[in-house]
């Protein structure tokens, strides 16, 4: 969702954003049902890549407004930031867009949809891990991150 949060800044007040770095950007629908959406992160979790602490709040929260919970997602896999990219595209702002081969949740496809629309460059990881491919590995995120800011010239 920090992807979706920066592309409507940038559409807004590009003059207050020297460029961006989308990873797994979410910001064009989703098609994959909620309840594989559902089933990855119980698998990510079991297999230790979420903290528990990072999952308790969330999981209260889910526990005590459920119905807006599923409200929330139903928005997020509708998000469609077509317009906004195009805005960003139109005032310059420079745009990378990072992707995993194994993400199935915000797909290389729409991944390469998005840098299209902004007018970015797409880079695509052949790792394991989908979606959240970055936990476990940060410092490959960390070179990812920091070449996306500074690219060779």
């Amino acid at each position: 969702m920090g992807a979706s949060v920066a592309v409507m800044v940038a559409a807004r007040a590009p003059e207050r954003v020297a460029g961006l770095v989308l990873v797994a950007p979410a910001g064009l629908p989703i098609s994959k049902p909620i309840r594989r959406i559902t089933q990855d992160f119980l698998r990510h979790l079991a297999a230790g890549h979420f903290r528990p602490v990072d999952v308790l709040l969330p999981a209260l929260d889910l526990v005590r407004a459920p119905q807006a919970a599923v409200r929330a997602g139903r928005t997020v896999r509708r998000l469609d930031l077509s317009e906004e990219l195009r805005a960003v595209r139109e005032a310059g702002v420079r745009t990378t867009v990072i992707a995993c081969a194994t993400d199935t949740l915000t797909t290389p496809t729409s991944a390469r949809r998005v840098a299209e629309l902004a007018g970015g460059s797409y880079r695509e990881l052949r790792l394991e891990g989908g979606h959240v491919w970055m936990f476990g590995c940060w410092d490959r995120f960390a070179q990812e991150l920091a070449q996306a800011a500074c690219p060779a010239t």
